[in-house]
């Protein structure tokens, strides 16, 4: 147990080589007792891989993470058959674990399937047990909550946050020492859902709650709370953005891109991605004011490190990459740099539509995005008529079974409206055909 128990530690203070080796230590030992003993010590066994499926996916090797879930898993299963009153509640723990590593390999159907049968599970227990379960109840409704928003069913999502966000204030308010940082994460993913709904008051109310939290969190426990600090600062640098409130955001980036600079340092595995994330944002923000030199160095930096990071695991960075490129290529064409500017549209675009026809439903929108950046590019920078309305025509069709959900899709259909127009061609006859074209398909 004590190398176990070892292994949580280290994990908790983001030291991962320590970690690893008290877990597999751990495993080593458990095996052999479970080989000669395994009615008393696979449960064991299963709690290790548990929690080495969990150092896995914090460092990205989901292949690992899987395999050490998938092996918990059936363990659990088999022993919830013959004593559900113990084990299930631990298969319950397992299939959310499973979910998040599905969700992070944008499997949303397996994600949806096993966090729906781990919340059945766990609203069982908390009705007969409510102070044990409660808390696991929460968790599930809070990752739920996440799942739904990348599959933009935002009323879903509001309503198992709102959920899990009444228990979590109720669970807070009785053990602040143990729930505040939960209330917090969904504070903060809150902040996220009402930023997509264009609830601007809403989601600064739900960061600066979530930000105070960490904050005070992070002053008594910075090891464990920081990474959470920062994550809260780049969520509420994206708000101030969208505010045109530069100051701010200037300075909720620059916070946490220091945090991530130094945790990076130590831990490159796990804050190199975040470090890029919030050069992404640095770019995005020094473009809003025109420091075309100082967008141009953030992005270089962020497109540096996720062209690495999807060399190695391209399921989990190439979204990142073509974000990143996608940006570049319109800093290029404020440059008038043209050619570059193609170049990494063209890039963007192909890596989108690989992830598009995998995934149609997180990627469609974004697909659709650099698609009429393109389209938008050929009317104004390079013109070009007919490439200009393909791109349109494609951007059309992946924007339009997201237009009542997702108000970035409307506003591709306007822009695509827009520019169909500046064309001098017949707009609601340019829709009709493209939009009876691709039911066709």
């Amino acid at each position: 147990m004590t190398l176990n128990n070892l292994g949580n530690l280290y994990r908790d203070r983001h030291d991962v080589a320590a970690a690893q080796a008290a877990y597999d230590e751990a495993l080593h030992i458990r095996r052999r007792l479970a080989d000669a003993n395994p009615d008393t010590y696979l449960p064991d066994v299963a709690m290790t891989l548990n929690n080495l499926g969990n150092l896995y996916r914090d460092r990205h090797d989901v292949a690992a993470a899987q395999a050490a879930y998938d092996e918990a898993f059936h363990i659990y299963r088999r022993l919830a058959a013959a004593n559900p009153d113990t084990y299930l509640p631990k298969v319950a723990m397992t299939l959310n674990n499973l979910a998040v590593l599905y969700r992070d390999r944008h499997d949303l159907a397996a994600a949806q399937a096993a966090y729906d049968e781990a919340l059945h599970i766990r609203r069982r227990l908390a009705d007969a047990n409510p102070d044990t379960y409660l808390p696991d109840l929460a968790m599930t409704l809070n990752n739920l909550a996440v799942l739904y928003s990348d599959r933009h069913d935002l009323a879903a999502a509001q309503a198992a946050y709102d959920e899990a966000l009444h228990i979590r204030r109720r669970l807070a308010d009785a053990n602040p020492d143990t729930y505040l940082p939960d209330l917090a994460m969904t504070l903060n993913n809150l902040g996220n859902l009402y930023r997509d709904r264009h609830d601007v008051a809403a989601a600064q109310a739900a960061y600066d709650e979530a930000f105070h939290i960490y904050r005070r969190l992070a002053a008594a426990n910075p090891d464990t709370y920081l990474p959470d600090l920062a994550m809260t600062l780049n969520n509420l640098g994206n708000l101030y953005r969208d505010r045109h409130d530069v100051a701010a955001a200037q300075a909720a980036y620059d916070e946490a891109f220091h945090i991530y600079r130094r945790l990076a340092a130590a831990n490159p595995d796990t804050y190199l991605p975040k470090v890029a994330t919030t050069l992404n944002n640095l770019g995005n923000l020094y473009r809003d004011r025109h420091d075309v030199a100082a967008a141009q160095a953030a992005y270089d930096e962020a497109l540096h490190i996720r062209r690495r990071l999807a060399d190695a695991n391209p399921d989990t960075y190439l979204p990142d990459l073509a974000m990143t490129l996608n940006n570049l290529a319109v800093l290029y064409s404020d440059r008038h740099d043209l050619a570059a500017a193609q170049a990494a549209y063209d890039e963007a675009l192909d890596i989108r539509r690989r992830l598009a026809r995998t995934n149609p439903e997180t990627y469609l929108p974004k697909f659709s995005g650099t698609a009429v950046n393109l389209s938008i590019f050929y009317l104004q920078n390079l013109p070009d008529r007919d490439k200009s309305l393909a791109h349109a025509g494609e951007a059309l069709a992946a924007a339009w079974p997201f237009v009542e959900v997702l108000p970035a899709c409307l506003e591709h259909a306007r822009a695509i409206l827009q520019i169909v127009e500046a064309w001098g061609v017949d707009a609601e006859a340019f829709f009709e055909e493209t939009l009876k074209t691709t039911e066709t398909n």
